[in-house]
């Protein structure tokens, strides 16, 4: 007779996180920006834009997330702005914006 034991983690909400700083000096520290999430299934967008509401980062799989550059060139310190968009174990859609501090 086997006996097997099985750990069940029931997720109740969906959230996500994204930092309000990060240092992309490569230190390997905080070099990237990315979304952390509980409960969700698919990311339909993460993107960075400039204080002028220009997009300098748009997701996608396979990226460790933003590396505070622009077209390989290392972009100014300063506030920005992110939306994230995607889609939970629910089903729904969820949509978050908020701003990071890139600090060199």
């Amino acid at each position: 007779m086997a006996v097997d034991t099985q750990l069940i983690k029931v997720i109740t909400r969906v959230e996500v996180f994204v930092p309000n700083a990060f240092t992309p000096n490569n230190d390997g520290l905080n070099d990237f920006l990315f979304p952390a999430t509980i409960g969700i299934e698919q990311i339909q967008f993460f993107s960075i834009y400039d204080r002028y509401g220009k997009q300098v980062y748009n997701w996608s799989n396979g990226k460790k997330g933003w590396d505070g550059t622009f077209k390989n060139l290392p972009q100014e310190p300063g506030v920005y702005t992110w939306h994230f968009d995607g889609i939970g174990i629910d089903g729904l859609h969820y949509y978050r914006k908020g701003i990071v501090v890139l600090i060199r």
